[in-house]
């Protein structure tokens, strides 16, 4: 559990905030802001705990990338099996990896534009997406510094790049069915 903003004391496990924080816990992937509030440090010990206190304080759940497969069409890969889905068809499919984290606010506004990408793409094109907040090492190895990003990996022999052009889907489609 994570507090950014102004802690006025902390007293046997509790903490009482003395200014509009942020409580902010990335293993639920949770976000409050509280005011004037005494907090349990045993919250980050149960999900259950933290969503009541959200809705409890009729504060709204942080808006994070979800990527669900009965309702996109982007297929979501880690370090593990990005050679199996694209490395190993490079020879006969063209390929996108867009690079996320799941916090951020752009990446959540991009999810539907990269969805009808995908959507329009079926079956031509394999669109993938990996978390850079799950898997952060993979994302240093593949240069990326900053999300969303996109990389395109045509058929061999031309080599993969990055998409640098807008984030908007009619732009990102043109550029995959190149």
């Amino acid at each position: 559990l994570k507090v950014a903003g102004f802690v006025h004391r902390v007293t046997r496990g509790s903490l009482v905030l003395s200014r509009p924080s942020l409580l902010y816990s990335s293993k639920y992937r949770v976000a409050a802001v509280v005011e004037g509030t005494a907090m349990s440090s045993n919250l980050r010990l149960c999900p259950v705990a933290c969503t009541l206190l959200i809705h409890g304080l009729g504060i709204a759940q942080a808006a994070i990338v979800e990527i669900d497969a009965m309702k996109h069409d982007i297929q979501q890969i880690t370090m593990s099996n990005f050679d199996g889905v694209i490395s190993k068809f490079r020879d006969s499919a063209v390929s996108s990896l867009w690079f996320f984290k799941a916090d951020n606010k752009a990446d959540v506004g991009f999810l539907d534009e990269y969805n009808k990408v995908a959507t329009d793409l079926k079956g031509m094109a394999k669109i993938c997406a990996i978390s850079c907040t799950d898997w952060p090492v993979f994302c240093d190895k593949q240069g990326v510094k900053e999300t969303p990003a996109v990389m395109v990996y045509p058929t061999n022999p031309m080599p993969a790049f990055k998409y640098e052009g807008k984030l908007e889907s009619k732009a990102v489609l043109a550029k995959v069915a190149r």
